[in-house]
């Protein structure tokens, strides 16, 4: 669960990135913004489905439920009834689909870009001093009132609510907004500095926040034992506050520090192996599940499955990326162009 708020982050980033970065960012529809955001995955994920459908029984109305649910991209926002997963009927908050398990990201994803349109505007705007509360709020603030709703068990809030919901990854969302923001002001103060021929480098921390941050990562997951009873008890409240704020600072520094490029590790991820690696990473994402059955029935064992998996992935990673979502994505953003290369 630690790297789930920072992908929240990361895609707040990027989102208001591309609206902030252009000269006096303009107003935009939210059903247009919307749309095209989330056609930018939705056929990938729409045809992870259909080579998933031989998991689903629709003779049984559970299935069913769940199969709508995730179609309609609503499988981490369930009421309080019966869903299935790998077999099971299980009772919980939410569904959790059978074709698709790792999709639960995009349900909960999609309803964070309507912050997008609403607020891009008001976050490009903000001072310095703005930023820093906006920040203390969704870092600090937010996440103390979080872990109270999650502490205090008479709002009876399930686990699986917790991890699911979107109400509980929204200010990460934000707060990624508000970097992208602080990224595009210190960025022009620099520019504005060389011009006056003055110098101003990056800060050392930005510069090697790449290095710092995920040395500070591992040495906390190094110290924290999941397994350890005592420590599952007595810093249940403390990790939690860690995973949904406290690990924000760390996450925080890496975006900056990738988007400055000046890190070491930023570097090794400009070769050429890793950039397509990137291109690759939402179809591993979204056909892992399609891979793993489809390494199950080539291979005669378990074990045999899971050292084909790799390759089965990378297989399946490549051609669902340049067949289907490299084309998918060209049509829905740019119609026209499409049209008239086919022409």
């Amino acid at each position: 669960r630690s790297w789930v708020p920072f992908f929240f982050m990361l895609s707040g980033f990027v989102n208001a990135f591309s609206l902030l970065s252009k000269p006096n960012p303009q107003p935009i529809y939210i059903i247009s913004f919307l749309f095209k955001r989330v056609m930018s995955f939705y056929p990938l994920f729409l045809l992870s489905i259909f080579l998933r459908l031989e998991a689903v029984d629709l003779s049984c109305p559970i299935h069913k439920t769940s199969l709508i649910f995730t179609i309609f991209l609503l499988h981490a926002f369930g009421g309080q009834y019966y869903c299935t997963w790998a077999g099971k009927c299980l009772e919980g908050w939410v569904c959790l689909d059978l074709v698709n398990v790792p999709s639960w990201f995009l349900s909960s994803l999609w309803p964070s870009l309507l912050l997008v349109p609403v607020l891009y505007q008001r976050i490009a705007k903000l001072s310095e001093l703005g930023i820093v509360l906006s920040l203390f709020v969704c870092w600090v603030v937010v996440p103390v009132l979080q872990l109270v709703c999650v502490v205090d068990k008479t709002w009876g809030i399930p686990d699986a609510f917790v991890k699911f919901h979107t109400f509980f990854k929204a200010h990460m969302f934000v707060s990624g907004m508000i970097l992208a923001a602080a990224f595009i002001q210190v960025s022009e103060t620099f520019q504005l500095s060389s011009n006056k021929r003055e110098v101003h480098p990056t800060p050392i921390v930005v510069q090697y926040g790449a290095t710092i941050s995920l040395i500070g990562l591992l040495l906390v997951f190094l110290w924290s034992d999941p397994h350890d009873p005592l420590s599952s008890e007595i810093l249940l409240e403390t990790r939690w506050l860690a995973i949904t704020g406290g690990f924000a600072v760390m996450h925080g520094l890496l975006i900056l520090s990738l988007s400055v490029g000046q890190d070491p590790i930023s570097k090794v991820f400009t070769t050429p192996v890793l950039v397509l690696c990137g291109k690759l990473a939402f179809p591993i994402y979204m056909l892992q599940d399609y891979a793993w059955s489809l390494a199950v029935k080539l291979t005669t064992s378990t074990e045999d499955a899971r050292i084909a998996l790799p390759f089965v992935l990378a297989g399946c990673s490549l051609i669902g990326h340049f067949w289907f979502e490299k084309p998918m994505q060209s049509l829905f953003q740019n119609p026209q162009q499409t049209l008239h290369k086919n022409k």
